[in-house]
């Protein structure tokens, strides 16, 4: 495993130790902010970034499923980033029985998803092209939310054909 993944998930782990008691989701330092918005996939593996912006919500930390897992929230401003294998990987967020964003992965790539809270406190998803996804990631920063650091996103494989 690379290094800076382990100092990514270690320093996310004694960051969450220290702030568990506060309300608010912890963010990484800005260099593995950093190493994060540069990341390459891990072999065999897509890297998929979940982002926010400012949205009709800001006060609502809607929850993430990644193929029915519990996955995190995400506040206004913050992303989180997943290794997933190849195949079908279902995205839902505010609810577990929300209608899910389906991505078809392939190893080596990288996807991007921009969640929206919007005025009613519903959440919607949207796959972005990379170009986009990359230029409006740069106003957010990285959750150490324990289910995002904790947790690779698992996918259904492809069926052979």
């Amino acid at each position: 495993m690379k290094s800076w993944i382990v100092f990514l998930f270690g320093g996310a782990l004694l960051i969450l130790g220290a702030t568990q008691a506060q309300a608010v989701v912890p963010l990484a330092t800005p260099e593995q902010d950093r190493h994060a918005k540069q990341a390459v996939p891990p072999s065999g593996k897509a890297l998929i970034y979940v982002y926010r912006l400012d949205d009709a919500k800001p006060r609502t930390s809607p929850g993430l499923w990644l193929n029915k897992r519990d996955s995190g929230h995400l506040e206004p401003r913050t992303y989180g980033m997943w290794a997933a294998g190849p195949g079908r990987l279902e995205i839902r967020a505010g609810r577990m029985d929300a209608m899910p964003l389906a991505i078809s992965c392939e190893a080596g790539r990288i996807y991007f998803v921009q969640l929206a809270v919007n005025a009613d406190g519903s959440a919607s998803l949207r796959q972005v092209p990379y170009g986009s996804g990359r230029a409006e990631m740069r106003a957010a920063r990285l959750v150490l939310d324990p289910a995002i650091a904790a947790r690779a996103a698992t996918v259904t494989p492809k069926p052979a054909t």
